[in-house]
């Protein structure tokens, strides 16, 4: 989980967003609790203030014997109820006069007739008669007051906790509104990577528009730089083949000459394709049916003893033209120069990968021997450009593709190269 918030900015936003949301509505909770609580307070004595008043102002004097009385009983039930705990006394000189019926002959006390705690509230009256002040106490239950505060605590959880809910997902909303141009830039770094297009489109939020032209530049530049890696090489190859094809005119008589001339010419032009690879633009897109459509032109010309086929659809793939060519015609022309009567090229997409398998009905390579070709040219004994199999390993791999080679169903080579689709 802690790998989790590390690696992704979403989550680690998402967590402030909900702890803050969690600070914010917890501490607001805590306030409305407290000033529900103390409204609550507030409005159960004010009921028992009532009440006290209600029965002061039913205080009279009896004719016939001159005592004071409760004129008239309080209309609630709870005062009849025997110890119900909510109970009133008339008191006059320490002795009680009157009392509700709910006393049951006690008195009102910090500990109510049951042991319940009470919630007492006393004031000192005049007497309707000709006797001294009288002190009216009416109690209530501390239980009944703190349901009532439960009930308030009740409403405000109630009220904070879809709150929270929503302001949890209005967080998460904002957080994804917040990332999304992030996200875009994402995409179109991806489309600039799969040849959908050569740039970034210039994103509308200022903050990021410095981001994206700097990663503009350093496309242009890459693509400058790399103009200028493949334009010296092309330069240095061409400088190297008149001196080569001078010192193949020197009278050679055993050959040695000619032999090591071919030998600088091979490791030259592997040399030279290292170099022309060595760093490929972003967003290669190449037809690669139509590659092979012109190559088995040429390759027809060069062998036409053998016929050349092409099975499968259209696919782009992730590779420069220039380097898909190279490969594809090493691999099409060792296949023409071993052939007996046929070879056969096949195009078979799969998802993200794009596989093209060139078979002959040669005699084909032993699995030792393919080991072995690996490192040295596609064919030793008969004339070609002795770019070997390193050579076009070394160009797949730039391209995160990979060369495999087998027995094809004729019974000679299969060469497969399994290319990343654009």
């Amino acid at each position: 989980m802690i790998g989790l918030f590390r690696a992704s900015l979403r989550a680690r936003l998402g967590l402030v967003a909900c702890v803050s949301v969690a600070v914010v509505l917890g501490a607001s909770g805590l306030w409305l609790e407290h000033r529900f609580g103390s409204v609550v307070t507030q409005a159960f004595d004010r009921r028992l203030e009532t009440i006290l008043i209600a029965i002061a102002s039913a205080l009279d004097v009896d004719d016939d014997t001159g005592a004071v009385v409760v004129a008239h009983r309080l209309p609630d039930p709870r005062f009849e109820a025997a110890l119900s705990g909510w109970y009133w006394e008339v008191e006059e000189e320490g002795a009680v006069i009157a009392a509700s019926r709910s006393l049951w002959g006690g008195r009102i006390a910090p500990s109510g007739p049951r042991g319940e705690t009470l919630r007492i509230l006393g004031r000192e009256v005049p007497s309707p008669g000709e006797g001294g002040p009288l002190i009216v106490r009416v109690a209530a239950p501390e239980a009944a007051l703190a349901e009532e505060r439960a009930e308030a605590r009740a409403v405000v959880v109630a009220t904070l906790a879809p709150l929270a809910v929503l302001l949890s997902l209005l967080a998460a909303v904002l957080v994804s509104a917040a990332l999304a141009p992030l996200t875009r830039l994402a995409r179109g770094l991806d489309a600039v990577r799969r040849g959908e297009t050569k740039r970034l489109a210039a994103p509308p939020e200022r903050e990021l528009a410095p981001f994206a032209e700097a990663v503009n530049g350093l496309l242009e530049s890459h693509e400058v730089t790399l103009a200028r890696a493949r334009s010296a090489a092309a330069d240095l190859s061409h400088a190297l083949k008149t001196p080569l094809a001078a010192l193949a005119t020197l009278p050679d008589p055993d050959g040695r000459i000619a032999d090591q001339v071919e030998r600088m010419r091979r490791l030259t032009e592997r040399h030279l394709a290292r170099a022309r690879i060595a760093g490929t633009a972003y967003g290669e897109r190449t037809p690669a049916r139509r590659v092979l459509e012109d190559l088995l032109v040429v390759m027809r010309r060069i062998h036409p003893h053998v016929a050349f086929t092409l099975e499968g659809p259209e696919a782009q793939v992730a590779v420069e033209t220039a380097d898909l060519e190279e490969m594809l015609g090493a691999l099409l022309d060792n296949a023409g120069k071993w052939a007996a009567r046929s070879v056969r090229a096949r195009i078979v997409p799969a998802g993200r990968q794009v596989t093209i398998a060139i078979e002959d009905d040669g005699p084909g390579l032993a699995d030792a021997e393919a080991a072995r070709a690996r490192g040295v040219s596609l064919d030793r004994r008969r004339a070609g450009s002795g770019l070997g199999l390193a050579v076009v390993d070394e160009i797949a791999a730039l391209y995160g593709a990979t060369l495999r080679l087998g027995r094809s169903d004729a019974g000679g080579l299969a060469a497969a190269l399994d290319l990343p689709a654009a």
